[in-house]
């Protein structure tokens, strides 16, 4: 018994000190728009089961470590992202990228790898980019230093 209440003191302890510091998704009822972060399956990548686009921070704030959903409800205004996706075992690229949100839209993080730079964009429901960056490879920036 003492066992038990120790175990559930200490999960208490520990969920209540993670969950202060991460995204909070607007309400169902509120207004909001939908942001997703597609997994990229085109080209070598696809035959590993593709690779993914993902948030470190949404509006300066880390998502949950415990979210598995790519799905987001986020409030309508000035959005600033910054997201992560490897290349591959140890090729990071990162990124911010910034638009204005409205109510009811959709949106999708997207990632696109060239030969020379990694481009991520934000796509709207139409198919419109509303913002994109482009990150060198790490070997082609050596190359032009």
């Amino acid at each position: 018994m003492k066992v038990k209440v120790l175990l559930s003191t200490i999960c208490l302890v520990f969920l209540s000190g993670c969950a202060g510091n991460s995204f909070k998704e607007a309400r169902k009822g509120e207004p909001h728009a939908f942001l997703t972060f597609e997994k990229y399956t085109e080209g070598a990548l696809a035959a590993m089961g593709g690779n993914r686009v993902y948030p470190v921070e949404i509006n300066g704030i880390p998502p949950s470590d415990f979210k598995l959903s790519r799905d987001f409800r986020i409030p309508p205004g000035k959005t600033l992202i910054l997201a992560h996706s490897t290349g591959s075992l140890i090729t990071v690229y990162s990124s911010f990228l910034e638009f204005d949100a409205k109510d009811g839209e959709s949106y999708d993080v997207r990632i696109r790898y060239f030969p020379k730079y990694v481009r991520f964009m934000v796509v709207d429901r139409a198919g419109e980019i509303v913002d994109e960056s482009n990150v060198a490879k790490a070997a082609n920036y050596k190359a032009n230093k």
